[in-house]
């Protein structure tokens, strides 16, 4: 969720003649804010596909909060009656005594009240009023009862964004990437169990015996026990055990651990244990590379739908809330701070968010390699030498690795002509 948010911190205020501690409120931030939102506490309309922008901004969508009663009434963008305002104080009196109650899952999600707070529910998106629709609204209502705020959305941007790297078909809830090994890992626990029982039964096993044999209902048994039975019963024999054959379940147990690094793509290498049984250097190569794009397409999804989502919003909200005003700030050009304006013709401007997805890097750092050899091989001709750029050659190479601002590890060119080393490479100096 993208919201405009300040953030404060207590400071501590000196005064000589107040013997008290006393602090004050200190801004720290002041602007656009992402946070995350609990999944049970968002739902939308399945009909809407979140990773097509156009719906998603469209489409309807709600969000469930908990707020004290004193937040609600304290908010100036709220709109509540005294009345209003009796009748929640009533509601949160009146569910303090169901608090502690152990609350089924279904009774969670109907509940208007939640420990000492009140349900505000925010709806985001068209409305349909009366065949009229409503572009781009925010309506709030609190306690499913009173509606306290029914406008314009007054961030103007849909702040809701939904990221999932697996999706149900039916309801477009994200699905999470182990629930594919659900059944499968139960199995392998219903396993495991079932071996210890069994092993617990044979250390221990359940034995017959006569009607009223024992003194006692119940026999503890220790080294050295002495148990006193029935008076007239002189067959200790008549305690039969009942045999209970030892299972072992291990290869089935096996089987399902390598069924379960199949389906999910985690294999036990990942975490650096070593593979179980001899494996090839082949075969754990394609395991790695199967690993490799797995990881590298939810990666890719994250940054699609998720990160370049969020860059955009953050962009756009500072565009509005700073609107008419400008900022001086410094920047890095070619290794020097100079200044520069932002203002509106800046901050909408008109950008195109890019990512670069995993195999994009590794195909770009390869090539890079290979181009590296080719200008080492041409810095060895005088004629070719003085045409080549070979700060940019560096700038290109830090990049890919990574850097930011490469200018800074430069300083201004000296214009000396390159001196070309005795045994070929990249000229030094230019």
């Amino acid at each position: 969720f993208t919201s405009w948010k300040k953030v404060y911190k207590q400071v501590k205020v000196r005064d000589e003649l107040n013997p008290f501690i006393t602090t004050k409120p200190q801004e720290i931030y002041d602007g656009a804010y992402i946070e995350a939102i609990n999944p049970l506490n968002l739902v939308f309309d399945p009909e809407v596909i979140p990773e097509i922008k156009e719906e998603w901004d469209k489409g309807g969508k709600i969000i469930k909060t908990f707020q004290s009663l004193n937040s609600i009434k304290n908010n100036r963008f709220y709109s509540l009656k005294p009345d209003q305002i009796e009748e929640l104080q009533g509601i949160s009196k009146g569910d303090n005594k169901d608090e502690e109650e152990v609350k089924s899952d279904k009774d969670k999600i109907s509940e208007i009240y939640n420990k000492g707070k009140i349900e505000v529910l925010e709806y985001w998106g068209d409305f349909n009023f009366n065949g009229k629709v409503l572009e781009n609204y925010l309506i709030t209502i609190v306690a499913r009862k009173f509606l306290i705020r029914f406008t314009k959305n007054p961030f103007v941007i849909n702040p809701i964004i939904s990221v999932a790297t697996l999706r149900d078909p039916d309801s477009k809830r994200g699905i999470p990437c182990l629930y594919s090994i659900y059944d499968l890992a139960k199995a392998r626990e219903e396993d495991i169990n079932e071996k210890k029982d069994v092993q617990a039964l044979n250390k221990n096993p359940a034995r017959f015996a006569p009607d009223n044999f024992f003194k006692e209902e119940k026999v503890e048994i220790e080294p050295g026990k002495i148990i006193k039975y029935k008076a007239g019963i002189d067959d200790p024999s008549a305690i039969i055990p009942i045999p209970v054959q030892l299972i072992s379940p291990e290869q089935e147990i096996a089987y399902l651990d390598d069924a379960i690094s199949e389906v999910s793509g985690i294999y036990p290498n990942m975490q650096g244990n070593e593979e179980s049984g001899d494996k090839t250097a082949t075969e754990i190569k394609v395991k790695v590379q199967g690993q490799t794009t797995r990881l590298a397409k939810d990666l890719d999804t994250i940054k699609q739908n998720g990160i370049v989502r969020m860059v955009e919003n953050v962009a756009d909200m500072i565009m509005n809330e700073k609107q008419g005003s400008s900022e001086q700030i410094f920047m890095m050009d070619k290794g020097k701070k100079t200044p520069a304006t932002i203002g509106d013709d800046v901050r909408g401007g008109a950008y195109e968010y890019k990512y670069s997805d995993s195999n994009s890097i590794a195909t770009k750092k390869a090539q890079f390699k290979e181009a590296l050899e080719l200008f080492k091989l041409a810095g060895t001709s005088p004629m070719i030498a003085g045409m080549i750029n070979y700060k940019e050659i560096l700038e290109t190479g830090l990049e890919i690795l990574g850097f930011d601002n490469t200018d800074k590890f430069f300083t201004q060119s000296l214009n000396t002509p390159p001196q070309m080393p005795s045994q070929g490479g990249i000229p030094i100096g230019g």
